[in-house]
């Protein structure tokens, strides 16, 4: 599975040189609602996620303490992340780099894909009517979510972090707690204690724009204009966060999130990457230049607005959204029908 593609030479080009997420497991899941439940696409994603999470496991365990590793700031996203440190940008071979402060990594990220690699199939099981492997990939998912508890989450901190190549916890408060929500890899307590103690504080990451991709008052954070993952606040960031708190039901959280959202965007609708945590500015300034069309944030408008004033088709059930303070009308076309 590549982790981008990319048009070199006039050629389309698969690029296996980073993770750079994985986001799709649940809405490939839903996919095959919206595509009127065809059985040879199921089994074709079923395949699919089987073999990546074999692939990780067979690969990304390197040092054998039973936790997926980070080898490089593009396996999670996080670009130009300051607490990667010297890690590559990139990394295309089956051995991770030598010689890095902190890579390989043990990650929240990384685990949390097996995860949710895990949960779908065992979902996909269920579809299929095989009660005995959708048991058993249970067992595995629940494997990762106690590792992930034992190994990352810091009990007096009421958050995960991740872990250097040393086995040292890494201490910077940062928001990848948010996409384990989003990933459904933490428990139910461990949600509500991450939101309670970080999520929702002011001094940390419900900022004036929420959702810093570090807490603000951590000493790693850094307010950089340009992409990078070490402050502002990401499109990317708010279009998870949606499937992260309705997972644990912080639905109430998304209406908020959405205001601030459409606030910064604003009547010229300036879509960028990076907003200012305490202005709501959009950084219009990318490292190729003005950027005023970054699509995460387009699609992220479209999520909130459908969560908030329109309708969401989520598998079998249709979603209806109300929030006070708007005057609205709202279309969707789904298959041949005008919902």
């Amino acid at each position: 599975m590549p982790g981008s593609i990319a048009l070199i030479n006039n050629r389309i080009t698969p690029q296996f040189d980073k993770f750079q997420g994985f986001c799709f497991p649940s809405s490939a899941l839903n996919m095959y609602y919206l595509m009127g439940k065809d059985k040879e696409y199921l089994t074709l994603l079923y395949l699919t996620l089987e073999k990546f999470d074999s692939y990780l496991w067979k690969t990304r365990d390197s040092d054998g303490d039973g936790c997926l590793e980070s080898w490089c700031k593009y396996d999670t996203g996080e670009d130009h992340a300051l607490r990667y440190q010297d890690a590559p940008d990139s990394w295309s071979k089956e051995t991770p780099p030598t010689n890095c402060t902190a890579v390989p990594m043990a990650s929240l990220d990384i685990m949390s894909f097996s995860y949710s690699a895990r949960e779908t199939l065992s979902i996909i099981s269920s579809i299929q009517g095989n009660e005995d492997r959708k048991n058993q990939w249970k067992r595995q998912a629940s494997a990762i979510q106690k590792t992930i508890k034992d190994y990352l989450w810091v009990e007096s901190k009421d958050a995960c972090f991740d872990r250097d190549k040393d086995h040292k916890t890494m201490n910077v408060l940062y928001h990848n707690n948010l996409r384990a929500m989003y990933w459904n890899s933490f428990t139910k307590p461990m949600a509500e204690r991450f939101v309670k103690k970080h999520l929702l504080n002011p001094e940390e990451f419900w900022t004036y724009m929420p959702l810093p991709s570090i807490a603000v008052n951590d000493p790693l954070f850094r307010n950089i204009k340009t992409n990078n993952w070490s402050g502002q606040c990401e499109a990317l960031t708010y279009q998870r966060a949606i499937r992260a708190l309705e997972n644990y039901d912080y639905d109430d959280l998304i209406p908020k999130l959405g205001k601030k959202l459409f606030h910064s965007i604003g009547d010229s609708c300036v879509f960028v990457q990076q907003y200012d945590p305490f202005t709501c500015s959009p950084s219009l300034i990318s490292l190729d230049g003005l950027q005023d069309s970054y699509g995460p944030a387009m699609l992220s408008v479209m999520e909130y607005t459908s969560r908030m004033l329109g309708i969401h088709i989520e598998q079998d059930h249709i979603f209806w959204g109300t929030c006070n303070g708007y005057e609205s009308d709202y279309e969707q076309i789904w298959g041949e029908s005008f919902i």
